[in-house]
This record gives structure tokens, C-alpha cells and sequence, in this order.
């Protein structure tokens, strides 16, 4: 019986390792800045997860639906941030001029370690995005969407997606240990 306790034990721990951070159930910050990185044009703290899983912006809303010029969205759910607005215009020319998400918490502990950028607005690469252990930010200054709507989604990796090494030798030595004991009872 001790024996099946331990591998209960064990295999809760192991499960653990694997659980996926998200950011569902916080409150993430929504900024935008322009002219630069010190100029807040609007804020707004945003609800992540269900019941309301998306900020839907008309043209010149309120809070940070303020800045789109177009009808858009904003959408932050598990780990993924997605922006999206109409076609119709063009993100001014400005050292900064685009969205900033801090306040990044995955509940878990972890941090923000990388991204994965998938969008359809010309000119807008992984060079134009940064980030730190909290908090992600896109430039889209002097792009344009005139033609064509966009989609901005960053795909956030956090230092716990994957289990640490020290993880996989705290399950073989416990795998070993309750090999060791069921061969002594025999």
C-alpha cells in the first residue's frame, strides 16, 4: 500500500510539472504609446479569460479604444494576445507608436521568456516586438492597413513550458527508489 501512495505521489508531482501556465482569471494592462515608449496615450486593465474574453473598440472608443481609428478587438486569453482592426489608415510615423500588455502574471511563477508573432500587417516583424519578464510590447509605427484589416497575435513562452531538467531527475531517482523497494520485498 505504501508503495502505490508514493507512485500516487509521484505521479501528481509529475503532472504538476507539466501544467500549463495561463493567463486566464488576471487582469492584464493594456497601454498604447505615442509619440515614444514615455508618452501613455491610453490604458485600460483588461479582464483575460471568460466571461469576457475580448475587448471589442469602435472607431475613437473609450479607455484604450481611445487610439483605434478603425473598428477593432482586443483579445488576451491562455497565452495568446491578439489585436485586430479594420482597414483604413496608417500607424503615424514616431520613434513608438503602437501596444504595450504589462502586468503579464501566468500564475504558476513563471515568466514571459519569448514569443512566436503571427500577423498579416505589412511590415510588422519579431524585430518590432519586445518584452520582459512581465510585459510585451509591439511597434507598429509608420505601418499601414489601408488596404486590408491586420491581425497582431503574440504566442507568449514562459519559463515553464517545458519542465526543468532537475524535474526529470527528481522523477527517475523516485521511479528508481520504488523499483528499489518493491525488489527488497520480494
Amino acid at each position: 500500500m505504501r508503495v502505490l501512495t508514493i507512485v500516487v505521489s509521484l505521479l501528481l508531482a509529475v503532472t504538476g510539472l507539466w501544467a500549463t501556465p495561463t493567463l486566464n482569471g488576471d487582469t492584464v494592462t493594456v497601454n498604447y504609446f505615442s509619440p515614444d515608449l514615455s508618452s501613455l496615450m491610453a490604458t485600460q486593465d483588461v479582464f483575460v479569460g471568460p466571461p469576457l474574453p475580448e475587448v471589442t473598440c469602435s472607431a475613437f472608443g473609450s479607455g484604450v479604444c481611445s487610439v483605434f481609428v478603425e473598428p477593432g478587438t482586443i483579445s488576451i486569453h491562455d497565452l495568446s494576445i491578439i489585436v485586430t482592426e479594420d482597414a483604413g489608415n496608417v500607424y503615424a510615423t514616431e520613434p513608438f507608436n503602437g501596444f504595450q500588455f504589462t502586468g503579464l502574471d501566468f500564475g504558476d511563477g513563471s515568466t514571459l521568456t519569448g514569443f512566436n508573432l503571427t500577423t498579416d500587417l505589412p511590415g510588422l516583424t519579431a524585430s518590432n516586438v519586445s518584452f520582459t519578464a512581465n510585459s510585451i510590447a509591439f511597434n507598429a509605427s509608420g505601418l499601414s492597413f489601408m488596404d486590408a484589416p491586420y491581425t497582431v497575435e503574440l504566442d507568449l513562452v514562459t519559463s515553464s513550458s517545458a519542465p526543468e531538467p532537475g524535474a526529470f531527475l527528481l522523477l527517475g531517482s523516485g521511479l528508481l527508489t520504488i523499483g528499489l523497494m518493491h525488489r527488497r520485498r520480494r
